[in-house]
């Protein structure tokens, strides 16, 4: 099956010309970071744990995300993160993060892509909802790194009103 999917996903990425691209439920990481990093991504993989690809034979799957560095910086490093379920332990959805520097723009963006819990009920939703709210947590406290640091420059970035610059933000993910 992943020998006719491969093809026809690194045809649509392909055919994107995608700058930042988020995959969600990818069990063939390693095949598909081969394909791109040579044609000039960067890659970081968080793979769930526990896996449920593992009990039929396949390599985990989980959340990636790849970035042409030729035209985005990244720093600090890409980051896996699990989320807490309600109770408080750690549960097998996670989501990544990256903060990116546009070298053409000259603009930061801070990246997120996740794979929320599944299915439908209830109790599922509330499950959804408490991960949202980890996932734009970290996206807070992201934003307001990137917004210290401006602090610290000499001279402080402006947007020529006085105002720090934002960090856009984009999240990919289901």
């Amino acid at each position: 099956m992943w020998e006719h999917r491969l093809p026809l996903i690194l045809q649509e990425i392909k055919a994107a010309d995608a700058d930042i691209i988020c995959l969600q439920e990818l069990n063939h990481f390693d095949t598909l970071a081969t394909t791109l990093v040579p044609e000039g991504y960067s890659c970081f993989f968080r793979a769930k744990k526990p896996s449920p690809a593992l009990k039929f034979g396949f390599p985990a799957d989980g959340i990636a995300l790849f970035y042409r560095h030729s035209r985005f910086s990244c720093s600090p490093a890409p980051a896996g993160h699990c989320f807490d379920s309600v109770d408080g332990q750690p549960a097998a959805q996670g989501f990544v993060t990256a903060q990116l520097h546009d070298k053409l723009a000259g603009h930061t963006l801070i990246v997120a892509a996740t794979h929320l819990k599944a299915k439908a009920g209830f109790e599922n939703e509330q499950t959804r909802v408490h991960q949202a709210c980890q996932l734009l947590q970290e996206l807070q406290n992201m934003h307001d790194r990137y917004q210290q640091l401006q602090l610290l420059q000499q001279p402080p970035v402006s947007t020529g009103t006085g105002l720090l610059q934002q960090a856009a933000v984009l999240v990919c993910g289901d």
